[in-house]
């Protein structure tokens, strides 16, 4: 008998997924909207800063959160970028800075459209000099305190400066203190190892002299090596060190060491770092790695003492930056996850101690860092979280120097850390540390022994971290006033060489006659940390002149009354053929014969007042930035959306037993499913048995004689 076709109703029911646009190689997940970033030149080197403006015509606000919080920007392969928004304006140009990582890149994606994002602008890790906050900062420092010296000092006479390091190792119950010296020779490229339990830590009599555990056999440091920093391998550093699989690797200890070439100038302009790994049961046995040195100098300054230790899953190295003819200034570095490739600069501007580090202490809340002040007669604490900001201890110094004694004049400090960098060496609550002095000759050096049961915590503000300051400039609500309370300043002691650009938001208040105040970069002499500036790269004086040379006798640019008494945004940019000051973004002046001098930025009030009458400063923020000629230009791309809108316009066709279902699809190509159920509200089952490509799937005999279906298509990811 022939089956009748009755007219059935059919119920759709649109569905909704979210589906990845095919436009993007990823995306980022959580957020709804991607915009693609295009250089008109590629970035020119790595972690370059690039401007990207933001108006209602290129970016649409109503996707965003209302202060920008939600932005994000990626490279093609979705690894995050630094980046700091200079503005947000919705009703003008919002200004972003983004830190390119890799040079070449020609363009990258910028996200947003996250309503649970918070604020990930980053100013400290975006450019090499940042400064927005102004010394109201507080940090919660941890200090190992009331140090004591043995009576048994010295434990030892050598006739070398003993660079040291310690470590303790409790492989299999050992209990054992590690001490790495240089060979009692000056110099030498060998390193000895002396090991002792903890109740023998002053007494050298019962010391096990390990003899020679490293010799350097490389040219770069053949002539003259220094132990400074051992860490014990992670699994990741392990699998990363030796290129296998995660979990495959065999974590071993690491030496961090300082080396110097054979037949060197003298000074610390050619110090490099290397290291070598040694088995976990076994300290006294190194082996080189085979692309020493890791770290090397370059044709101005030298990198050496590199103490080390593992904070936040990174490798943190902490360097003294050698500057011919000047005392050691801290840097401080994170490597990749082998820890020895791929260095960031994590110090910015650190406010230089004149100090070689002595140990780096990693807690859950920073890094305490100890120290030799430049005059040889103190150690001091540090404290910093971030690498850039820093606390010091109200209690500094922690040890000081003998008066007309063996140690009336200090080397190098070490204290004893666990492999995992514990301060807490097996729990017995007696922190160790070794340093070495001399009295007389620096071939007289001797090792002495102070120890501590205390650890303080203290909170307080982490000061101008970047700068000097003279005077009282007012802080609140991070703005730095230069007041009219005589000679104040504020300097940063950091060289940057050509190809850099200094920006800063600053209030200059209308001058008074016969007085002046600077603002610029400014080059140092050959001591480097006297705040002398010797060469005035732009300068403002009180008659409303901008200076746009080294001398007085430049290019001038009246001011007028045009940026006075009010906000503007300056920027002098330091080409390799000319140099150039802007107001606003616009140009104002331009000098064609620069200095090769490095500078660095310097904003002063006053520095020689008159008898009466002073002027004022604000200064809201500042940064140093690379610079490229021409600066890439960043154009910003059409909006793509991970929302999928749902099919549209679904039409049902019944063509003999079966039911056609026909629908638009106005978003990204993407793949369907349809669901079939009896009952509108529950009992759906996905009837397709493949993702559908097209707009359109047919139900095979389902227009039979009093069954009543209801669909549901969606759209897949």
């Amino acid at each position: 008998m022939e089956k009748r076709k009755n007219l059935i109703l059919y119920v759709v029911l649109l569905g909704l997924m979210i589906a990845l646009p095919q436009t993007a190689f990823c995306w980022l997940t959580g957020w709804d909207y991607q915009r693609e970033i295009t250089l008109d030149t590629a970035a020119p080197e790595n972690d370059f800063q690039v401007k990207v403006e933001l108006t209602s015509a290129n970016f649409d606000y109503s996707h965003a959160l209302d202060n920008g919080e939600d932005l994000r920007f990626t490279d093609t392969s979705d690894n995050l970028q630094d980046y700091w928004i200079e503005e947000w304006d919705t009703l003008g140009t919002s200004t972003i800075w983004v830190e390119v990582a890799t040079s070449g890149t020609l363009s990258f994606y910028l996200y947003y459209g996250n309503a649970l994002a918070s604020d990930d602008s980053d100013g400290f890790e975006t450019f090499e000099f940042f400064d927005d906050s102004f010394a109201t900062e507080t940090i919660d420092g941890k200090y190992l305190t009331n140090w004591t010296k043995s009576g048994s000092n010295p434990l030892q006479d050598k006739t070398c400066q003993n660079w040291i390091i310690s470590v303790y190792n409790n492989y299999n119950s050992e209990d054992k203190i590690y001490l790495f010296e240089q060979r009692d020779a000056n110099p030498s490229n060998d390193i000895e190892c002396w090991s002792f339990s903890r109740t023998d830590a002053n007494t050298p009599a019962n010391w096990t002299d390990e003899g020679v555990v490293f010799t350097s056999s490389q040219a770069w440091a053949d002539g003259h090596i220094e132990p400074h920093g051992i860490i014990f391998e992670t699994q990741a550093m392990a699998d990363a060190r030796e290129e296998v699989d995660p979990g495959v690797g065999t974590p071993k200890w690491r030496m961090y060491y300082c080396g110097k070439e054979d037949g060197a100038p003298a000074g610390g302009i050619h110090y490099a770092t290397g290291f070598a790994v040694a088995s976990e049961s076994d300290l006294t046995s190194w082996t080189v790695f085979a692309t020493n040195p890791v770290y090397n100098y370059d044709a101005t300054q030298g990198y050496a003492d590199p103490k080390v230790c593992i904070y936040n899953d990174e490798v943190w190295v902490g360097e003294a930056g050698y500057h011919p003819g000047v005392s050691a200034d801290p840097q401080f570095f994170t490597v990749s996850s082998d820890g020895i490739s791929s260095w960031n600069d994590k110090t910015k501007n650190w406010n230089p101690e004149g100090m070689v580090l002595g140990t780096l202490v990693p807690f859950t809340e920073g890094i305490l860092i100890t120290g030799r002040s430049s005059d040889r007669i103190e150690y001091n604490a540090y404290f910093t979280t971030d690498g850039n900001n820093k606390a010091t201890y109200s209690g500094n110094p922690i040890l000081t120097a003998g008066s007309g004694e063996w140690d009336q004049t200090l080397a190098w400090a070490t204290i004893v850390v666990d492999k995992y960098g514990s301060y807490d060496i097996g729990g017995g609550g007696t922190y160790y540390m070794y340093y070495t002095a001399w009295n007389g000759p620096l071939t007289n050096t001797k090792l002495g022994l102070a120890t501590s049961t205390t650890l303080t915590e203290e909170s307080e503000s982490s000061g101008f971290v970047k700068w000097n300051s003279t005077g009282s400039p007012i802080i609140s609500g991070g703005i730095a006033s230069l007041d009219d309370s005589g000679a104040v300043g504020i300097i940063a002691k950091s060289s940057f060489g050509m190809n850099h650009s200094l920006r800063f938001r600053a209030n200059l208040y209308s001058p008074v006659s016969g007085n002046y105040s600077d603002f610029g970069l400014h080059g140092w002499d050959d001591a480097f940390d006297v705040n002398i500036p010797y060469e005035v790269f732009a300068q403002r004086y009180a008659r409303s002149y901008m200076d746009i040379l080294t001398t007085n006798t430049g290019y001038i640019a009246d001011l007028g009354t045009t940026y006075t008494n009010a906000y503007h945004k300056y920027e002098i940019t330091r080409k390799a053929t000319s140099n150039e000051w802007f107001i606003d973004d616009i140009s104002q002046a331009t000098e064609s014969n620069p200095s090769t001098v490095d500078l660095s930025p310097m904003f002063c009030e006053n520095i020689y007042p008159p008898a009466s009458g002073y002027e004022k400063a604000d200064i809201d923020w500042a940064f140093v930035r690379k610079y490229y000629a021409p600066d890439p230009w960043a154009s910003v791309g059409e909006e793509t959306t991970s929302v999928v809108i749902p099919p549209s316009n679904v039409t049902i066709t019944i063509s003999g037993d079966d039911v056609i279902l026909n629908w638009e699809w106005s978003g990204e190509r993407t793949t369907y499913n349809v669901y079939r159920s009896t009952d509108p509200y529950e009992g759906f089952a996905t009837i397709n048995t493949f993702p559908v490509f097209e707009t359109t799937y047919t139900d095979i005999d389902a227009a039979i004689m009093g069954t009543k279906y209801f669909y549901y298509i969606t759209a897949n990811e």
